[in-house]
């Protein structure tokens, strides 16, 4: 995440693969997209889903995580390609650690960072031709 707080704008966002984690004492789920957007400065596209019981952030957020999870599940990359126009994010934060999928054959994406834990790929955003 320093690399993101490093070499991206302020108002940047980034939207993930991971969004919760089971926490094994506790035996609930925490949300780990925060810690992402903690460590890096910037906006998580998602945020908000455990803001409050109900309202406006939490639907906004569940809205935004289909679109993100039909992102991840597709294997078509002409469905992946009109998803991404929805996901109003400039990068894709890849936990390797839970997803061995490869992102790299997607065109809309280039690999701007990589280290053993995680994948970061810019989301390059093209004129409709």
């Amino acid at each position: 995440m320093q690399w993101m707080r490093n070499n991206t704008g302020l108002h940047e966002t980034f939207f993930t693969d991971r969004r919760y984690f089971a926490h094994e004492v506790y035996k609930m789920e925490q949300p780990t997209f925060y810690g992402y957007t903690a460590l890096s400065g910037r906006q998580a596209f998602a945020e908000g889903e455990t803001r409050e019981l109900s309202g406006e952030y939490r639907n906004i957020a569940s809205s935004r995580w289909v679109l993100i999870n039909r992102f991840l599940a597709s294997q078509n990359a002409q469905e992946q390609k009109e998803l991404l126009k929805s996901i109003k994010a400039g990068f894709f934060i890849q936990s390797l650690r839970f997803n061995k999928k490869d992102f790299s054959k997607i065109d809309s994406f280039e690999l701007v960072f990589e280290n053993p834990s995680v994948k970061i790929y810019k989301i390059l955003r093209r004129p409709n031709v």
